[in-house]
């Protein structure tokens, strides 16, 4: 799980920002660097740990939905084949229903400046 906000998403950043990046110090190196570390994770099985379907399945796809949005990662290939995987599992609708309701709740609040109940 540290994988997506460590490497994933600072990658991801450089490239949508156009932000000069340094594949020495980096510790993700670049987006290229890092989709070449996930794609070998899908080797074992169909998820990250093999045959078990977990939440970083969920954050992975989730933040590699969003590169595929933004164009900074072609939607094709392994990854895209996992993602659509993904999305299609039960416990990913689960997850995206509650942070859609989290999100909704949190809107709220930043509107009336109170916090409606779960």
């Amino acid at each position: 799980m540290f994988f997506t906000g460590s490497c994933l998403e600072p990658a991801m950043a450089e490239r949508m920002t156009g932000a000069p990046g340094n594949t020495v110090s980096f510790g993700w190196g670049d987006l290229s660097r890092v989709e070449h570390a996930i794609e070998p994770a899908l080797e074992e099985g169909p998820w990250l740990l093999g045959e078990q379907f977990t939440a970083a399945d969920i954050l992975t796809a989730s933040t590699l939905q969003i590169a595929f949005m933004a164009k900074v990662i072609e939607p094709q290939g392994v990854l895209f084949d996992y993602v659509e995987r993904s999305v299609a599992r039960e416990g990913y609708e689960r997850a995206a229903a509650i942070d859609h309701r989290e999100a909704e709740r949190l809107a709220l609040k930043s509107q009336t400046g109170a916090v409606k109940a779960p």
